[in-house]
């Protein structure tokens, strides 16, 4: 033992002589048996580091696989919110795309109407319109004053009343697609996978 511990630097604290009655042969068999017993621990340490580290090895991959699997499932998850929201955007666009026949923006003209109080209401068109949206309007006896606005385009209008005012823009088309895919996204966010 006293040889153990200055082998790895320490004082021992108590000094443990061999038996007296040992000859040459048994202290040579003594370091024999501790040089045996000494490189036999360090096999056997070394094999259960292997084994440990082969089981550490194992644990990780499956930590790793966990992991991936979990990334792949939520890339799946995004992919399919991604096209659900693009799908809603594509669908709200073409649903609400305006219709530049003068007829179509006849109609959308007068639901815009229906909502404003009655009185004085100036309708802005783009010019290549104007004509036409004229002689509609006095057919069917709005009681709307026509005129033109170049930044707008074929199939949009400008409503100004009184009190109140109605746009139909391709802008503003897009705005309102945006706010339902932002609505959208929101009600996808409270919404556990």
């Amino acid at each position: 033992m006293t040889r153990v511990l200055r082998a790895a630097g320490m004082a021992a604290p108590i000094s443990v002589p061999g038996p007296t009655a040992w000859g040459p042969i048994a202290v040579a068999a003594h370091d024999q048996g501790y040089d045996q017993g000494y490189a036999q621990g360090l096999l056997d340490g070394r094999a259960q580091g292997r084994r440990d580290l082969s089981h550490l090895g194992d644990e990780l991959r499956l930590a790793v696989t966990t992991c991936l699997t979990a990334i792949e499932e939520a890339r799946r998850a995004l992919l399919t919110r991604v096209m659900d929201v693009a799908e809603l955007l594509v669908t709200t666009v073409l649903r609400h795309q305006p219709d530049t026949a003068t007829a179509g923006l006849l109609v959308r003209v007068r639901e815009a109407l229906d909502g404003l109080d009655p009185g004085p209401t100036d309708l802005a068109v783009h010019p290549d319109l104007v004509a036409s949206v004229t002689d509609l309007v006095a057919e069917q006896g709005l009681p709307v004053t026509v005129g033109t606005d170049a930044s707008l385009a074929l199939g949009e209008f400008r409503i100004t009343a009184e009190w109140a005012s109605a746009e139909a823009t391709w802008q503003h088309y897009v705005e309102a697609a945006r706010e339902a895919v932002a609505l959208h996204v929101a009600a996808l966010a409270h919404v556990e996978p």
